[in-house]
C-alpha cells in the first residue's frame, strides 16, 4: 500500500517520536524490523520497533499505525496485533527462539535470561486514539496516541535515562524484575512541615 505525503508525514512524526523517547532513555534498537515476518501459531506479524533495555530482561514491540481513517478499522487492527502478541506470549519460547535467529542483536540477552524472566511488552501507538472500551478489550497491548507519545517524549527530553521508570510503571513492568532499586522505602515515613 503506498501511503499520502499526508500519512507519510505523520508515520514520520510517529517514527521520530519513538525512537526519541527510547534513544534517550536507554533502550537499544533492532534495526530493520519491519521487513521481517515471524510466524507464531496460526499468525504472523511483523514489528515497527523493537527496543530492549541494555543487560536486562525486557523487549519491548511497537506498532506505528497511521493508515487507519475511521474508528473501526483501526480496532480491527489493534485486534489483530492483539492476536498476533497472544499467541507470541501463549508460545513464548517457540516466539523467542525465532527472535534469536532473525535479529542477532537479541541473541545475547536470550541468551542471558531463562524464558520466565524474560519480560514482553507491546505498545500500539497510533495517530488516532482509540475508545477505552477497545483499550479495554485489548489489554495486553498498552497504547500511546499522539497524547501519551508527547507525554513521554517530554520526559524523556528533560530526565533522559530516568523516564525509563517511567515506561516500566506504564507497561506493568516492575522495577525489581529490571534489577533498578526504588529509591522509596516503604516503611519509612516522612513527616512533612506542612
Amino acid at each position: 500500500m503506498t501511503l499520502t505525503k499526508e500519512q507519510l508525514k505523520k508515520e514520520k512524526v510517529l517514527s521520530r517520536l519513538i525512537d526519541e523517547i527510547f534513544n534517550a532513555t536507554g533502550f537499544d534498537s533492532v534495526n530493520n524490523t519491519d521487513s521481517v515476518n515471524i510466524t507464531v501459531g496460526n499468525e504472523t506479524s511483523d514489528f515497527d520497533n523493537i527496543f530492549f533495555y541494555k543487560n536486562k530482561s525486557t523487549i519491548i514491540f511497537i506498532e506505528r499505525t497511521i493508515r487507519t481513517n475511521s474508528k473501526n478499522r483501526l480496532s480491527d487492527h489493534a485486534r489483530k496485533k492483539k492476536d498476533y502478541f497472544k499467541a507470541c506470549c501463549d508460545r513464548k519460547q517457540i516466539f523467542l527462539d525465532q527472535l534469536k535467529s532473525k535479529f542477532p542483536k537479541l541473541r545475547t540477552l536470550l541468551r542471558t535470561y531463562s524464558t520466565n524472566e524474560i519480560n514482553l511488552a507491546y505498545i500500539y501507538t497510533s495517530y488516532e486514539s482509540l475508545g477505552a472500551h477497545y483499550k479495554k478489550r485489548y489489554s495486553n497491548l498498552h497504547f500511546w496516541d499522539l497524547k501519551q507519545l508527547y507525554y513521554f517524549f517530554t520526559l524523556a527530553s528533560i530526565i533522559k535515562k530516568t523516564a525509563r521508570h517511567e515506561i516500566f510503571s506504564f507497561l506493568g513492568i516492575p522495577l525489581q524484575s529490571q534489577n533498578i532499586q526504588s529509591s522509596a522505602i516503604p516503611w519509612n515515613k516522612y513527616r512533612g512541615m506542612i
